[in-house]
């Protein structure tokens, strides 16, 4: 049934001259765009030999043959006018969704120069590459959805992506406090946390950060530059039913801006043309008591010590 739906979208762009739909949607997570591997190369020109269970997909069109293995980062292509071959390794290797092998956007980029277009409004991305285009749909998902569907062998659900609640922050002996989740989150991350490590991972399409709780320990692993690893002189404090850590480990794991409003006591993170705003308040374990009218109000002052050396002074009442 599938090789059907190969002919007939070839045999529609031909006599329309347009792009067709693949069958299986393309999935977004964490900021990466998942592409079926077999249906967006086809949908390019390639000949595909599917999948038969034998760790790689061998694929031809007129400038060569290409063999991309499925679980590993490697990729080859044997070029016909030329006798030197070429081997790439790319900074992720497939990702198996379901049934089926996704390939990351930012591979099919690099790798086989195919220039993408995402249309946010429409859910569509549309590939081209040497003239060639092929449009698809997407649908927007979590990485643990993936992770889900993978044990289930199913295709992941849509989880339609809304604006996180906002959290206060607090100022605790000085040191002030901003919500985990809440931050990073607005930030363009996605959080998950393993009880069973009793970690909160934190991710997008760069880096992923695993947050320790109970130690004065992150780590940020990237691909690309390699691991680093911080230890901040505070852990993560757990207020409510939500995890926090100061603000200026914040600034630093994130490499991100900080300022702060005095007048509405509220800290500013911006990172990548992203804001995070958290209003900050004196945390209390008991309920502070209404106070008499003309009563004097008491003001703690904290400190925030950025990475490039400037000082934030915060008040709260």
């Amino acid at each position: 049934m599938k090789r059907i739906i190969f002919l007939l979208a070839a045999l529609f762009t031909c006599l329309l001259g347009t792009s067709v739909y693949a069958a299986s949607p393309a999935y977004e997570a964490r900021g990466i765009m998942f592409l079926p591997l077999e249906e967006t190369f086809t949908g390019l020109g390639f000949t595909v030999e599917p999948n038969k269970g034998g760790g790689a997909v061998f694929m031809e069109d007129a400038e060569g043959r290409y063999i991309i293995q499925l679980h590993g980062y490697s990729i080859s292509k044997y070029a016909y006018d030329t006798d030197k071959n070429q081997s790439y390794t790319p900074d992720a290797a497939p990702q198996k969704i379901g049934e089926l092998y996704f390939m990351p956007l930012n591979v099919m980029r690099d790798c086989f120069e195919v220039e993408p277009t995402i249309n946010e409004t429409a859910k569509t991305v549309t590939l081209t590459r040497h003239g060639k285009s092929f449009t698809l749909p997407y649908k927007t998902t979590t990485y643990e959805e993936i992770k889900r569907a993978n044990k289930m062998n199913m295709p992941p659900n849509e989880i339609i992506k809304t604006a996180p609640a906002p959290q206060n922050g607090y100022l605790i002996d000085g040191v002030t406090y901003a919500p985990i989740r809440y931050t990073f989150e607005s930030l363009g991350y996605e959080a998950e946390y393993d009880s069973n490590t009793s970690t909160i991972y934190l991710y997008n399409s760069e880096y992923t950060y695993e947050v320790c709780i109970g130690a004065k320990l992150i780590i940020r692993r990237d691909t690309n530059t390699g691991n680093q690893t911080y230890t901040p002189e505070y852990a993560p404090k757990m207020i409510g039913d939500s995890y926090y850590l100061p603000l200026r480990v914040m600034s630093e794991v994130l490499q991100a801006d900080i300022s702060w409003d005095q007048n509405t006591k509220t800290a500013h993170i911006a990172k990548s043309g992203k804001d995070c705003y958290v209003k900050c308040y004196v945390y209390t374990e008991e309920p502070q008591q209404p106070q008499s009218s003309g009563g004097s109000r008491r003001v703690r002052t904290g400190y925030i010590f950025l990475p490039n050396g400037q000082v934030i002074i915060v008040q709260t009442h």
